[in-house]
Protein backbone atom coordinates (compact mmCIF):
# COMPACT_ATOMS: atom_id res chain seq x y z
CA UNK A 1 0.00 0.00 0.00
CA UNK A 2 2.99 2.55 0.79
CA UNK A 3 4.47 1.63 -2.59
CA UNK A 4 0.93 2.03 -4.17
CA UNK A 5 0.73 5.59 -2.34
CA UNK A 6 4.35 6.37 -3.18
CA UNK A 7 3.24 5.85 -7.14
CA UNK A 8 0.03 7.66 -7.41
CA UNK A 9 1.97 10.39 -5.45
CA UNK A 10 4.59 10.46 -8.17
CA UNK A 11 1.73 10.47 -10.97
CA UNK A 12 0.40 13.27 -9.20
CA UNK A 13 3.70 15.19 -9.06
CA UNK A 14 4.28 14.28 -12.86
CA UNK A 15 0.80 15.50 -13.62
CA UNK A 16 1.47 18.73 -11.62
CA UNK A 17 5.10 19.82 -13.15
CA UNK A 18 4.03 19.58 -16.58
CA UNK A 19 1.52 22.76 -16.22
CA UNK A 20 3.68 24.35 -14.32
CA UNK A 21 6.65 23.88 -16.69
CA UNK A 22 4.59 24.71 -19.33
CA UNK A 23 3.42 27.86 -17.66
CA UNK A 24 6.94 28.98 -16.55
CA UNK A 25 7.84 28.56 -20.45
CA UNK A 26 4.97 30.32 -21.65
CA UNK A 27 5.09 33.52 -19.04
CA UNK A 28 9.05 33.15 -19.92
CA UNK A 29 8.09 33.47 -24.37
CA UNK A 30 5.38 36.19 -23.49
CA UNK A 31 8.06 38.16 -21.28
CA UNK A 32 10.45 37.66 -24.23
CA UNK A 33 7.75 39.04 -26.65
CA UNK A 34 6.71 41.86 -25.00
CA UNK A 35 10.93 42.69 -24.44
CA UNK A 36 11.32 42.35 -28.26
CA UNK A 37 8.29 44.55 -29.59
CA UNK A 38 9.00 47.15 -27.04
CA UNK A 39 12.16 47.32 -28.20
CA UNK A 40 11.29 47.08 -32.00
CA UNK A 41 8.36 49.70 -31.29
CA UNK A 42 10.92 52.05 -29.98
CA UNK A 43 12.99 52.01 -33.24
CA UNK A 44 10.29 52.50 -34.82
CA UNK A 45 9.36 55.42 -33.35
CA UNK A 46 12.67 56.67 -33.76
CA UNK A 47 12.50 55.37 -37.29
CA UNK A 48 9.64 57.70 -37.50
CA UNK A 49 10.88 60.77 -35.64
CA UNK A 50 13.84 60.62 -38.17
CA UNK A 51 11.44 60.08 -41.00
CA UNK A 52 9.76 63.00 -40.16
CA UNK A 53 12.78 64.98 -39.80
CA UNK A 54 14.04 63.79 -43.03
CA UNK A 55 11.01 64.92 -44.83
CA UNK A 56 12.00 67.72 -43.03
CA UNK A 57 14.72 68.95 -44.65
CA UNK A 58 14.22 67.44 -47.96
CA UNK A 59 11.38 69.42 -48.23
CA UNK A 60 13.53 72.74 -47.55
CA UNK A 61 16.61 71.70 -49.88
CA UNK A 62 13.70 70.98 -52.65
CA UNK A 63 12.69 74.59 -51.74
CA UNK A 64 16.41 76.00 -52.02
CA UNK A 65 16.71 74.23 -55.32
CA UNK A 66 14.10 75.90 -56.68
CA UNK A 67 15.16 79.22 -55.82
CA UNK A 68 18.63 78.38 -57.19
CA UNK A 69 16.93 76.77 -60.06
CA UNK A 70 15.18 80.52 -60.47
CA UNK A 71 18.01 82.28 -59.59
CA UNK A 72 20.37 80.06 -62.23
CA UNK A 73 17.74 81.54 -64.95
CA UNK A 74 19.45 84.88 -65.30
CA UNK A 75 22.93 83.34 -66.23
CA UNK A 76 21.99 81.74 -70.08
CA UNK A 77 23.91 78.57 -70.79
CA UNK A 78 26.85 79.05 -72.68
CA UNK A 79 25.84 77.15 -75.69
CA UNK A 80 23.12 80.17 -75.76
CA UNK A 81 26.17 82.53 -76.25
CA UNK A 82 24.63 83.13 -80.25
CA UNK A 83 21.21 83.68 -78.99
CA UNK A 84 21.83 86.20 -76.42
CA UNK A 85 24.43 88.44 -78.59
CA UNK A 86 21.73 87.94 -81.20
CA UNK A 87 19.29 89.39 -78.45
CA UNK A 88 20.64 91.87 -76.94
CA UNK A 89 21.66 93.46 -80.71
CA UNK A 90 18.27 93.25 -81.35
CA UNK A 91 17.07 95.32 -78.04
CA UNK A 92 19.78 98.50 -79.91
CA UNK A 93 18.12 97.79 -83.32
CA UNK A 94 14.25 98.02 -81.44
CA UNK A 95 15.33 101.18 -79.56
CA UNK A 96 16.24 102.40 -83.12
CA UNK A 97 20.26 102.38 -82.76
CA UNK A 98 22.27 101.55 -86.00
CA UNK A 99 24.56 98.72 -84.75
CA UNK A 100 27.81 99.11 -87.23
CA UNK A 101 29.17 96.11 -85.24
CA UNK A 102 29.23 93.65 -82.25
CA UNK A 103 32.69 92.22 -81.12
CA UNK A 104 32.33 89.69 -78.30
CA UNK A 105 35.20 88.95 -76.10
CA UNK A 106 34.87 85.54 -73.66
CA UNK A 107 37.16 85.24 -70.41
CA UNK A 108 36.59 82.71 -67.72
CA UNK A 109 35.92 83.47 -64.53
CA UNK A 110 38.42 81.67 -62.22
CA UNK A 111 36.92 79.59 -59.29
CA UNK A 112 33.50 79.37 -60.81
CA UNK A 113 31.43 77.80 -63.28
CA UNK A 114 30.88 81.06 -65.28
CA UNK A 115 32.07 82.94 -68.02
CA UNK A 116 31.69 86.58 -69.29
CA UNK A 117 31.22 87.74 -72.46
CA UNK A 118 31.96 91.07 -73.14
CA UNK A 119 30.13 92.34 -76.15
CA UNK A 120 31.05 95.53 -77.50
CA UNK A 121 28.36 97.38 -79.84
CA UNK A 122 29.38 99.96 -82.14
CA UNK A 123 27.02 102.24 -84.04
CA UNK A 124 25.05 105.28 -84.49
CA UNK A 125 21.49 106.76 -82.90
CA UNK A 126 20.17 109.26 -80.85
CA UNK A 127 20.59 110.42 -77.14
CA UNK A 128 17.53 109.30 -76.16
CA UNK A 129 17.49 105.44 -78.66
CA UNK A 130 20.85 104.90 -76.40
CA UNK A 131 19.12 105.59 -73.40
CA UNK A 132 16.25 103.34 -73.93
CA UNK A 133 18.63 101.00 -74.73
CA UNK A 134 20.72 101.19 -71.83
CA UNK A 135 17.22 101.20 -69.88
CA UNK A 136 16.59 97.96 -71.84
CA UNK A 137 19.85 96.32 -70.59
CA UNK A 138 19.16 97.31 -66.71
CA UNK A 139 15.27 95.44 -67.11
CA UNK A 140 17.17 92.31 -68.88
CA UNK A 141 16.01 88.73 -67.94
CA UNK A 142 19.38 87.83 -67.90
CA UNK A 143 22.36 88.71 -65.80
CA UNK A 144 23.81 91.91 -67.94
CA UNK A 145 25.49 94.57 -67.25
CA UNK A 146 26.60 97.69 -69.38
CA UNK A 147 29.77 98.15 -68.29
CA UNK A 148 31.45 101.34 -70.29
CA UNK A 149 29.87 103.93 -73.11
CA UNK A 150 31.81 106.05 -74.95
CA UNK A 151 29.86 108.93 -76.98
CA UNK A 152 31.54 110.88 -79.70
CA UNK A 153 34.51 109.12 -79.23
CA UNK A 154 34.50 110.40 -74.96
CA UNK A 155 34.70 107.68 -72.33
CA UNK A 156 31.60 108.22 -69.92
CA UNK A 157 32.75 107.65 -66.43
CA UNK A 158 29.62 107.61 -64.10
CA UNK A 159 27.79 107.64 -67.22
CA UNK A 160 24.06 107.27 -65.31
CA UNK A 161 24.42 110.81 -64.95
CA UNK A 162 24.16 111.51 -68.27
CA UNK A 163 20.51 110.44 -68.66
CA UNK A 164 19.06 113.50 -68.07
CA UNK A 165 18.99 115.29 -71.24
CA UNK A 166 16.45 118.03 -72.34
CA UNK A 167 14.11 116.81 -74.80
CA UNK A 168 15.75 118.59 -77.82
CA UNK A 169 19.21 117.23 -77.01
CA UNK A 170 17.69 113.72 -76.45
CA UNK A 171 16.70 113.37 -79.86
CA UNK A 172 20.07 114.99 -81.30
CA UNK A 173 21.81 112.52 -83.56
CA UNK A 174 25.27 111.56 -82.78
CA UNK A 175 28.16 113.03 -84.04
CA UNK A 176 30.39 110.11 -84.22
CA UNK A 177 28.25 107.44 -82.61
CA UNK A 178 28.64 105.37 -79.89
CA UNK A 179 30.08 102.03 -78.05
CA UNK A 180 28.69 100.18 -75.53
CA UNK A 181 30.68 97.59 -73.56
CA UNK A 182 27.76 94.99 -72.71
CA UNK A 183 28.86 92.63 -70.08
CA UNK A 184 27.25 89.05 -70.17
CA UNK A 185 26.80 86.40 -67.55
CA UNK A 186 26.96 82.77 -68.92
CA UNK A 187 26.75 79.25 -67.05
CA UNK A 188 29.49 76.96 -68.94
Amino acid sequence: MENKKKQELARKQKELIAPILMGLILFGSLGYLIHYCSGALKKNEMSLSDLKRKAKAISRMQDLTVREKDLLKVFPNIQKKNDIIEEIAGWARKEGLEVAEITPKETSLSGTNFKQLVLTLNGTGTYLSLMRFLKRIEASPYFVLASSLQLNGYELKGWSRYRSRSPRQADTKMDRGFKVNVDVFLLQ
